[in-house]
């Protein structure tokens, strides 16, 4: 089940990616440490025991989360409309993943979360801290919030 999941996963963030040109940030992010993909795994499987895990890349920069905070000042992702059944929780998730795939942004600690509930971001900080990222909102976080879910079904990095 979870490889097919991965493969719409990979499909959408695709799409949403192409539907409108994305224009870099005029600063690169602050990279507070670099850490490898082992590494990332084993703050992942102690923060989130049992929870599927799929990273992509043999090391991972962790950025200073007021980068964070200006990009997602410049992008428009939460100015799209929501719409149940034509733009919903996975379509801001996928496309604000695709704003953060270009150069300079695209080796970040950051993912594709699912929980029983919605789909958002979390970006692992240099302390090893989880932030969750609404991309309906803009709205940064050290916890979920109780509508958004507390059972995460996988991240993907």
């Amino acid at each position: 089940m979870f490889p097919e999941i991965i493969r719409k996963i990979c499909c959408e963030i695709c799409n949403q990616a192409t539907e409108q040109a994305v224009v870099a940030p005029p600063f690169e992010p602050r990279i507070r440490r670099e850490i490898t993909m082992a590494q990332l795994y084993a703050i992942l499987i102690r923060k989130f025991p049992g929870v599927p895990i799929y990273l992509s890349r043999d090391f991972y920069q962790m950025p200073d989360m007021e980068d964070i905070d200006k990009f997602v000042e410049l992008d428009n992702t939460n100015h799209f409309a929501y719409s149940l059944h034509k733009y919903r929780c996975s379509d801001y998730t996928f496309r604000l993943m695709g704003q953060f795939s270009i150069p300079g942004w695209n080796n970040l600690t950051k993912g594709f979360v699912w929980t029983g509930k919605h789909a958002l971001m979390v970006f692992i900080d240099q302390n090893g801290d989880a932030w969750w990222l609404e991309p309906q909102t803009d709205v940064r976080k050290s916890s979920l919030e109780e509508w958004q879910g507390s059972q995460l079904r996988f991240i993907m990095m």
